[in-house]
Formats: C-alpha cells, structure tokens, sequence
C-alpha cells in the first residue's frame, strides 16, 4: 500500500493512495502519484553538494548583529534565507526576494513588509509539515509574535528564535 501526500495545500497530510478521496479535508486523490510534491505533483530533487542550505543560524547572533547595523544585517539575512526557501519548495510559493520587499514597503506604508512575511512564516511552515517535521511554526507565528508581541518587546525575537530554528530543522532535513 503507497502513501501519497494530500494535494490540498492546506491540507498536504499523507494518506494511503487506494482512498478516492483525502479523509482528513474531502479533496479529490485522483492522479496524484506516491513519491511526488503535494500541490503539483512533480518529483522534487534531492540537492547537491554545491546547493545544500546552511543548517546552523544562530538566532542570538542575529540579534546581536541587527542592533550593532541598525537593521542592515536583515537584508543579507532575509535574502539569503528567501533564496533558500524559495529553492526548497521548488517554486511552489515563489516569494518576492527580500530587497524588493524593503523597496516596496517605502510605499505601502509597511504593508506589503507586513504580508510578505506573513507568506514567508506560511511557506516555511507548510514546507515543515509536507516534508513531516513535526515543529508548531505557521503564519500564527508570525502575527503572534512578531505583530502582537511587539507589545511585549521580545515577542519579535521569539519570532526570529523560533524562525531559525525552523529554518535549521527544515535545512537539515532538505540536505539528507
């Protein structure tokens, strides 16, 4: 009996491929192939040894860094991690590359900042739950604390802790 991955991207759970439909959300199992992405049903590619992903962010230097360069460490950070986000998903929710975020955002007022990592925080979760991590990070995450905790002061770097550690589970895994 083959597993398949749910197509539903909300969904995504294994489930056996003799069910015509997903048991936990209803959509259709028809043509959907073991071994193969849950939203477009192509085989993803293991990396190689040239496009492994870095497996250990420290979340505490990264707060370091930020306060000494005023923030300027997050373009090279955040670009760097969107890059590899967007190579590990296979292009499924290609995100907009960071800098164009920040150039963006001058004129939407930060909103554009907002959603951006409201899709980002999403991605990375939904990329830890097709690939069967199990670590509580989706876009709650990202408005809880990041948004919200701003009222707390440490709710962002909460945020940036719990998003590189999934980052780093999700890198470890993508370079096996």
């Amino acid at each position: 009996m083959a597993t398949i991955f749910c197509p539903n991207k909300l969904c995504g759970k294994e489930v056996s491929s003799e069910f015509p439909k997903c048991p936990f959300c209803g959509t259709s199992l028809e043509g959907v192939q073991s071994g193969t992405d849950s939203s477009t049903n192509t085989p993803r590619t293991p990396p190689t040894e040239k496009n492994k992903v870095k497996e250990n962010r420290n979340p505490w230097l990264y707060t370091i860094i930020t306060m000494l360069t005023v923030t300027l460490s997050n373009l090279v950070i955040f670009t760097r991690m969107t890059k590899e986000l967007n190579r590990i998903s296979a292009g499924q929710n290609e995100l907009t590359p960071y800098l164009a975020v920040v150039f963006i955002n001058i004129f939407t007022s930060g909103i554009f900042g907002l959603i951006w990592f409201s899709n980002f925080t999403g991605t990375l979760g939904e990329e830890l739950r097709y690939r069967g991590i199990t670590y509580k990070y989706n876009r709650w995450t990202y408005w809880g604390w990041c948004v919200l905790g701003y009222f707390i002061l440490v709710g962002p770097i909460i945020y940036f802790y719990k998003t590189f550690k999934a980052f780093n589970l999700l890198a470890k895994e993508y370079n096996e």
